[in-house]
């Protein structure tokens, strides 16, 4: 059994990166969890998941199934960014995965406007650089 959960840009700027991820894993946890069974995670402590994970520092390096959720994570947002840059070519997500470059920063400043998929809680130079507010 497995499960994805993706957050939406608009929640990680409504609720912060910390608590949106650990929704996320404890959506999937609730998803995939099964009685008996050990849950595992990269060090989150989560608080009211049905049955709590086991938070495991340095996880992904010690945890053949945390390394293997991690790649899954990983692989979903280099496609979801692959989706993201046939809908937005102008921005490059394809060939920066979500990560802040210097090209991306620059079409940004460019085209002065945001895609939807930007997250707006972030500052950085190139949203400082657009005329309008980022809200």
């Amino acid at each position: 059994m497995s499960a994805v959960v993706v957050v939406s840009a608009a929640e990680i700027d409504r609720d912060g990166p910390g608590v949106s991820n650990r929704r996320a894993l404890g959506r999937v946890l609730e998803a995939v969890a099964v009685a008996g069974s050990v849950n595992l995670v990269d060090w989150f402590d989560l608080q009211g998941v049905k049955d709590p994970p086991r938070p495991v520092k340095d996880g992904d390096r010690t945890s053949a199934a945390i390394a293997a959720a991690s790649i899954v994570a990983k692989e979903t947002r280099d496609q979801l960014m692959r989706d993201l840059d046939e809908e937005y070519p102008e921005y490059g997500f394809a060939a920066h995965k979500g990560y802040g470059t210097r090209a991306h920063a620059a079409a940004i400043i460019e085209l002065c406007r945001l895609s939807p998929a930007h997250r707006r809680s972030v500052r950085c130079k190139a949203y400082a650089a657009l005329d309008s507010p980022v809200a």
